[in-house]
């Protein structure tokens, strides 16, 4: 079970970005907490702000983009108060991330035996102790020939041992807190599967917290205790996984759980959520998923929707579930 002393805690995040139609807010007053030792899903469709957000976490946000206000806090440490070489030690160390195509972040031209003894600062190293720390790392991620692996440059590794190799380059650093971006979508179900099991089971080998983030509802059951669910930049729910696919208390998270497609239920047709996510540098007045929600009612296009807490640390960012309110229907 995660601790109740936070290793992570995010206040009120936001993350601007100016363009010539106007400020973009890509992260919009999220507000996180991991657990040590909890595993913890961030979904929501492309453009929902949760990519940014884990970059964020690491101060990775791209120009002209910039962090405009909020907190990010590692084990109590303030992480925006830290200056490049400090949060540099941090992202060496401390927290590591898993980024969705391996393929694109592995350097062509080094074996990835020198990329993963870069990870802790050996890649020139021709020690017996390094060689041998890259080979356990190989293993680990359940690569069956590590020489071969550790020899190889990336383009003569499958999609799916490349993913593995760069989860062996995180996992060396023995990190408090892993973010796996998309780590499973560039691969095939049977490869997507494994991928997960061993990160699961790997993150408690090393006693590590884990950050997965994902479009699929589907994948992040496999793994995480707890669920956030964000859509144009903000947390519209969080909960228990469990209870997020038991009982979702916001419409578009209903709607995510209704579009996964069980192989076990044979169904006349897939559900598919009409419309797309909102600009955001001009989103919506009200709540933001409002044109697109079955359930909208006249204060959803005219105020901003309170945050209703439930049993269980679970919330939803939604006027359904706030009392005294008339509902009038609109949609």
């Amino acid at each position: 079970m995660p601790s109740p002393d936070p290793l992570l805690q995010v206040d009120d995040l936001k993350v601007h970005f100016p363009t010539s139609r106007g400020v973009v807010r890509a992260v919009d007053g999220v507000s996180i907490h991991v657990g040590r030792g909890e595993a913890v899903g961030i979904v929501g469709e492309s453009g929902s702000g949760k990519s940014m957000t884990a970059l964020s976490l690491l101060r990775l946000v791209p120009r002209p983009g910039r962090i405009v206000e909020g907190d990010i806090r590692l084990e109590g440490r303030s992480l925006l108060d830290l200056t490049e070489k400090e949060i540099r030690a941090v992202r060496l160390s401390e927290i590591a991330m898993i980024f969705q195509d391996a393929g694109s972040y592995l350097n062509p031209i080094m074996k990835i035996e020198e990329q993963i003894a870069e990870a802790i600062g050996r890649r020139r190293s021709r020690l017996p102790e390094d060689r041998q720390r890259v080979r356990e790392a190989l293993r680990a991620v359940r690569i069956p020939d590590p020489d071969r692996v550790a020899a190889a440059y990336p383009h003569e590794l499958s999609g799916g041992m490349q993913q593995r190799a760069m989860i062996a380059s995180v996992l060396i650093r023995k990190p408090k807190l892993i973010i796996a971006d998309e780590p499973t979508t560039a691969l095939d179900a049977t490869v997507q599967y494994q991928i997960l099991k061993f990160l699961a089971a790997l993150r408690s080998e090393i006693d590590a917290s884990l950050i997965l983030i994902s479009h699929d509802l589907a994948v992040v059951s496999e793994v995480c205790d707890r669920v956030y669910v964000m859509y144009a930049g903000q947390v519209v729910e969080e909960g228990l996984t469990d209870a997020i696919f038991d009982e979702p208390k916001h419409p578009y998270t209903r709607a995510l759980v209704d579009s996964i497609l069980d192989p076990y239920e044979r169904k006349e047709s897939i559900f598919a959520l009409e419309g797309t996510p909102p600009d955001m540098a001009a989103p919506p007045a009200g709540c933001r998923f409002h044109p697109r929600c079955p359930d909208c009612f006249a204060p959803c296009a005219e105020e901003i929707p309170p945050v209703v807490a439930f049993a269980g640390d679970a919330s939803a960012r939604c006027w359904l579930h706030a009392r005294d309110v008339r509902r009038t229907h609109v949609g």
